[in-house]
C-alpha cells in the first residue's frame, strides 16, 4: 500500500511498477494491472464475493470488522447490503448473472445461539463451522438459485469471544522466520 498510494511518481494511483523497480522507472505506472488485484481485495476480501458459475455457486463470505453494523455495495452483477439490527443481522443479495447461482452465504458467528434463519421468508438450511474463520465459529446458510435473497439471521444467546491471538514474526538468518502465538 505505501509503494502504490505514497511512494511513486503518481500518489494515490494505483501503478504498475513499484517504485523499487529503478531500472523501468515508473515508465508504465498509469497501466491497469493492479487495478484488477486491488478490486479483488474489496471485492473478495471485504464483501466476500466469489461467484463459480462453472458449479452453479455463488459464495459470499464477508471479511467485515466485528464493529460494522452495516454495508452496502453495488455492482453490475451483485448488489450486496448487510444491515445490523439489535440481535438480527439482514443481508440482502440480488445477483444478476445469466443464471441465478445457488448461494452459501458464509459469515461469522456473533451470538452462541441462533433463534431462526429465513431466506425470503421460509427457514433456510444452515450449516455450523466450528473455528472456520481464524479460530473462531461461522455460520453458512444455504439458498437455492434466486435473483433476490432476502436473508434475516435472529441470534440469542452470548456473544462470541472473536479475539484473535495476536502473532509475533521474528526474521532469523536467511530467509527463516520464527512464529511465537499468544
Amino acid at each position: 500500500v505505501l509503494d502504490g498510494m505514497y511512494l511513486g511518481s503518481s500518489p494515490g494511483n494505483f501503478g504498475q511498477v513499484s517504485f523499487y523497480d529503478a531500472a523501468r522507472g515508473e515508465c508504465y505506472r498509469d497501466f491497469g494491472d493492479p487495478v484488477g488485484v486491488a478490486s479483488r481485495v474489496f471485492i473478495e476480501g471485504l464483501y466476500g464475493i466469489r461467484p463459480n458459475a462453472i458449479n452453479d455457486k455463488l459464495l459470499i463470505a464477508p471479511g467485515f470488522p466485528q464493529s460494522w453494523s452495516f454495508a452496502e455495495l453495488e455492482t453490475p452483477d451483485v448488489s450486496f447490503a448487510y444491515k445490523q439490527d439489535g440481535m438480527t443481522d439482514h443481508y440482502t443479495l440480488v445477483q444478476r448473472f445469466a443464471n441465478p447461482l445457488g448461494l452459501e452465504l458464509r459469515i461469522p458467528a456473533r451470538m452462541d445461539g441462533i433463534e431462526d434463519v429465513l431466506v425470503n421468508g421460509e427457514m433456510a438450511e444452515v450449516v455450523g463451522l466450528s473455528a472456520a474463520v481464524v479460530g473462531y465459529p461461522a455460520l453458512s446458510v444455504f439458498a437455492p438459485a434466486a435473483e433476490t435473497y432476502d436473508i434475516e439471521i435472529k441470534w440469542k444467546g452470548n456473544p462470541i469471544n472473536t479475539t484473535v491471538p495476536s502473532v509475533q514474526v521474528t526474521p532469523q538468518s536467511g530467509s527463516a522466520f520464527e512464529l511465537a502465538f499468544d
